[in-house]
């Protein structure tokens, strides 16, 4: 009796001790409690469409070759348990050409009409902010500067110029979300997906010819590192 007595006893000393009190998932904690926390990732995307006279056969100029490396940057601060805020910045750069089927040669050999293209590249800076729950986060940002160089896009040109496309204010928005995994103390991998939808007005510092905009909206994931303190 006196045996499982203190058994009993040690059974409820260590249920009551401080280690057992303690947070069933104390790297979670930390993460919420962060000061300042500093994310990058990027990825690589690419598609490619071809046309053959059977497969395997020797194919004609692609369709449709797009390349894409995007890659972002992203810095916060805590301002209570659940809400951050902060800053952004995302490049991508990349090609992309198009062009319509005509038919096969004489030889049986696709052939295509080219649609134009040509390097691009993005620059989005602007501030964020940022919720969190558990390992997860859900944000919006506002690109206040938001400028894309499109070699591509000839048919969109201002008086004069040919230079680099500025977003309109009104409408650079970014929202994003995606999840944390642990890695080692302070460092956790991320995983993100972001929406940005953007209206171009302007060219080379004027307005586009006949006053049109110049509407994006793409879907682009990120992968990369965190690092919190």
């Amino acid at each position: 009796m006196r045996l499982l007595a203190a058994a009993a006893l040690l059974v409820a000393g260590l249920a009551s001790s401080p280690a057992s009190a303690q947070s069933p998932d104390p790297h979670r904690d930390d993460w919420l409690a962060a000061r300042w926390v500093v994310e990058g990732g990027f990825v690589m995307l690419r598609t490619e469409q071809q046309v053959k006279a059977e497969i395997g056969g020797r194919g004609a100029t692609a369709l449709v070759n797009d390349v894409q490396l995007a890659s972002g940057v992203f810095a916060t601060a805590r301002v209570w348990r659940f809400l951050r805020l902060g800053l952004f910045a995302t490049f991508d750069v990349g090609r992309r050409s198009s062009a319509t089927f005509e038919g096969l040669d004489d030889e049986g050999n696709a052939t295509t009409v080219s649609l134009g293209g040509g390097p691009f590249t993005e620059t989005w800076v602007g501030p964020l902010v940022q919720l969190r729950w558990r390992y997860l986060f859900g944000e919006a940002g506002w690109g206040a500067v938001a400028f894309r160089q499109d070699d591509g896009r000839g048919d969109l040109t201002a008086p004069g110029t040919s230079g680099a496309f500025r977003a309109s204010p009104r409408v650079a928005w970014m929202l994003g979300a995606g999840g944390y995994f642990p890695i080692y103390g302070a460092w956790d991998l991320m995983l993100r997906v972001t929406y940005r939808i953007r209206y171009y007005e302007t060219r080379g510092g004027d307005d586009l010819a006949s006053g049109v905009a110049f509407g994006q909206q793409t879907i682009t994931p990120l992968v990369g590192i965190t690092w919190r303190h």
